[in-house]
Order: C-alpha cells, then structure tokens, then sequence
C-alpha cells in the first residue's frame, strides 16, 4: 500500500487536500474486494490538530507536523498551500527538507510550490505553481527554472543521491492522472 502523507497549512483553500484524498480515497473504492491502492494521513502545521481554511471550514488533521518524524520513510509527501505566515512556511519548509532524503516523492500543490523551492527541493529544476505565484516564486527563488502555460511537471533526481524528486502537481493533473487509473482497474473488473 502507498502512503500520502498530506501537509495542510493553516488559512489556504482546503479543496487543494481534500480534493488530493477524495480522489486518492476513489481509487481505493474501486477495488472493494481487494486491498485498498492508498493510505492517506493529513497533518497540520499548527499546535492543534484542526486546520482553518480561508473559506471558514475546518479540516480535523490526523496529525501535528511538528509530531512527525521527518526522517521516517515516506511514499508521497504533498504540501498543499503556501502558509498564512513566514514562520509556518519556513518551519514546513525545514520539516520537508529533512524529509526529502527518505520521502520517494515530495509534491506540492498550487502555492505549496513555494515552501519546496523554500527548502531547496527545486533548485536547478522545472516548476510551477499557481499563476498569481508564479512571479514571487521566480523573484524569491531564482535559481528555480519557473515555467509558465504548464500545470504539472515531474523532475528526476539531480545532485546528491539522497535528493528526492520533487513535482509540481495541479488537481487537474490529479483527477487526470487518477481517472486513467479508474479506467484500468474498472477494465480489470470488466474482463
């Protein structure tokens, strides 16, 4: 089974986690005879387990960030959102660069684009990020290769071995890449 974990930062739009793990969650539904595909855990960043989003809802996180141990192997770690403060995204941003050496993947989505380029996971790579970040990501971070008209990317590895392979990733790439996966399992049923 492959585990996400899901980095919610305080104050974003929480459609960008909980669309990731629907999403994740529809997968495992397809296949109700057998194991579940994902394992899905959500932390905060805050002292509380309980994220407020900008809409006024709240998610209830499985975790605290702060909690986790970043040097725990990972599948997937997705950070969703930028932070509402520069402490939060620079104590994400900490927590994920010790991550990167044991995490598989590291990704982000929309704005979370900037606390990877803030722990250095985009350095010399492709990235994006949402359109109205897409000039602070460049100005902030210039030695990221900000690419815009595109809405995912997936970078390879480069530099030290214990470096991990970040992704950009829109929700639309999400559901995209998600549906193929439906189709496959559903073909599987079918036959």
């Amino acid at each position: 089974m492959h585990t996400f974990l899901i980095i919610v930062p305080e104050g974003g739009m929480l459609f960008e986690s909980a669309g990731v793990a629907d999403i994740l969650m529809q997968a495992n539904r397809l296949r109700p005879n057998d194991a579940p595909l994902y394992r899905i855990e959500v932390a905060t960043t805050q002292a509380h387990r309980v994220v407020h989003g900008s809409s006024g809802l709240n998610l209830l996180a499985d975790h605290r960030l702060s909690d986790l141990d970043p040097e725990q192997e990972r599948d997937t770690v997705i950070v969703t959102g930028k932070g509402a403060t520069e402490e939060e995204g620079a104590f994400v941003a900490g927590w994920l660069r010790r991550a990167a050496p044991n995490a598989r993947r590291i990704a982000s989505v929309c704005g979370g684009a900037l606390l990877l380029a803030e722990a250095g996971l985009l350095e010399g790579r492709r990235a994006t990020t949402h359109w109205r970040l897409l000039d602070t990501l460049q100005s902030r971070y210039p030695k990221v290769k900000v690419e815009t008209g595109r809405s995912t990317f997936r970078t390879g590895p480069s530099g030290p071995p214990a470096a991990s392979a970040p992704v950009s990733i829109s929700l639309w790439r999400w559901w995209k890449t998600i549906t193929v996966l439906f189709r496959r399992v559903k073909w599987r049923k079918i036959w």
